[in-house]
C-alpha cells in the first residue's frame, strides 16, 4: 500500500487512529466534532493548517452521525460539476443531496416532482418538464422535502474542500451556504485565509471557528496519538512487517513533524525510501531534509524577522495577509484559544531562521 500524506483516511480505514482532544486545544476529532453538531453549535467552519486531518476528522464525524442512528450529507466541492462557482454551488449541493438521499437517506424516497424540478432547473443544461428554481430555490427544495422525509428541523451538511479555493471564491460560497441554515447543520471546512484578518469579519460572526490544533509532539496524549499514526503507515510501508523501528527512532519523526499529520506521513514515507536495511540516522537526516527544502522555498523576503519575532508569541503583531500566508503554508503553527493562543516555528523552519 502506498503511503498517501495528501489522501484523507475513511473512518473504516485501519490506519485511522482517534484523535485526543488536549487541553487549552480549540477543537478535537470526529468524535468531539459529531457531539457539538448534535448539540445544535452549527453554523461551524473548521479550519486548521493544512495537513492537520480536517477531512479526515470530517469523515468520521459524518460516520459517528449515521452510527448513532441519524443522517448527514457529506459533500466534497471537489468532486461537485461546479464546485468553484459560487452562482451554479447551491443547484450542485441540491444534486449531491438528492443522489445521496436515494442510497444513504431516509426510505422514503425523493418525489417524482422534486426529480423533475432538478432537471429542469440545472442552469447549463435545463431538460424535462419541472418548474425551473434558481439554485437557492431548488437547495431549499431538496432540504424542505429530505428533513420532512426524515422528520427533523435540520440536518448536517458537511462540506469540505473549501480550504482548497482563493479566498474570495470561498467567502461566496460561504455566503451562499449560509441560506441553508434554517434546514441544514451547516459545518465547512476552510482554510485561514477565510478566518483571520478584518477581511473576513462577515465568516466571523456568522461561523462558530472550531480549530484544528497541531499535535504538540511534547505531550504526553499528542506524543502518543503521532507515534499510533506513524506506526499504522509505517505498517503499510513496510509490508505488514510488524512494529519495524524503534520508539527512538519513530520518536525522531515525530519531533520533527511539528505535530502536523502530513509531515509526519511525509517523513515516514520518505524515511523508509531512504533506507537500505533499516532506518538509520542517515535517512532520517535525508527525510528530514527534503522536508526542510520544501518550507525554504516558501520563504518571502521579510519572513525570517517575522516569524522570529512571533515565535512564541499570539502572533498578532504578525500583518493578516503575512500571517495567513504563513499560517497557509505551514511554516507558523497556531495553538491554544483566547488569551491562551501562541504561534511557533514548525520545528524543521526553525532549522532555517536562528530564534536564540
Amino acid at each position: 500500500m502506498r503511503v498517501d500524506p495528501f489522501e484523507p483516511l475513511t473512518p473504516d480505514d485501519d490506519r485511522y487512529v482517534a484523535r485526543p482532544r488536549e487541553a487549552g486545544s480549540r477543537g478535537g476529532g470526529g468524535d468531539w466534532l459529531a457531539k457539538r453538531i448534535q448539540r445544535g453549535l452549527c453554523p461551524i467552519l473548521l479550519v486548521g493548517h493544512p495537513g492537520l486531518g480536517k477531512s479526515t476528522e470530517l469523515a468520521r464525524a459524518a460516520a459517528v452521525l449515521a452510527e448513532n442512528g441519524g443522517f448527514a450529507v457529506l459533500l466534497d466541492l471537489a468532486t461537485l460539476r461546479h464546485g468553484s462557482d459560487p452562482d451554479r454551488v447551491l443547484f450542485d449541493v441540491a444534486t449531491e443531496t438528492v443522489q445521496w438521499w436515494g442510497q444513504q437517506g431516509p426510505d422514503d424516497q425523493p418525489s417524482p416532482f422534486l426529480v423533475q424540478d432538478l432537471r429542469a432547473s440545472d442552469p447549463h443544461f435545463p431538460q424535462g418538464q419541472g418548474r425551473t428554481l434558481s439554485p437557492l430555490e431548488m437547495a431549499r427544495a431538496a432540504w424542505d422535502e429530505l428533513t420532512g422525509a426524515a422528520d427533523v428541523e435540520r440536518l448536517p451538511l458537511l462540506v469540505d474542500g473549501l480550504d482548497a479555493l482563493d479566498p474570495d471564491t470561498a467567502r461566496a460560497i460561504l455566503s451562499r451556504l449560509l441560506e441553508l441554515q434554517s434546514q441544514a447543520e451547516l459545518v465547512v471546512v476552510g482554510a485561514p485565509a477565510v478566518a483571520v484578518g478584518s477581511e473576513n469579519l462577515a465568516v466571523v460572526d456568522r461561523f462558530r471557528m472550531v480549530v484544528l490544533d497541531p499535535l504538540d509532539p511534547e505531550s504526553d496524549s499528542g506524543r502518543d496519538f503521532l507515534r499510533a499514526v506513524a506506526r499504522a503507515h509505517l505498517s503499510a510501508v513496510a509490508h505488514g512487517e510488524d512494529d519495524p523501528l524503534p520508539d527512538a527512532v519513530v520518536d525522531q519523526l515525530v519531533a520533527a513533524s511539528g505535530g502536523v499529520l502530513r509531515d509526519l506521513l511525509g517523513l515516514v514515507r520518505d524515511a523508509w525510501a531512504y533506507a537500505d536495511d533499516t532506518v538509520d540516522e542517515a535517512a532520517i537526516a535525508d527525510a528530514i531534509r527534503d522536508r526542510v527544502e520544501r518550507f525554504r522555498r516558501l520563504l518571502h523576503a521579510g519572513d525570517r524577522n517575522a516569524l522570529r519575532a512571533a515565535h512564541g508569541t499570539d502572533g498578532l503583531e504578525v500583518p493578516a495577509d503575512r500571517k495567513v500566508r504563513l499560517l497557509q503554508h505551514g511554516l507558523l503553527l497556531e495553538q491554544g484559544i483566547g488569551e491562551d493562543a501562541t504561534v511557533r516555528l514548525h520545528p524543521l523552519v526553525a532549522r532555517l531562521i536562528d530564534v536564540g
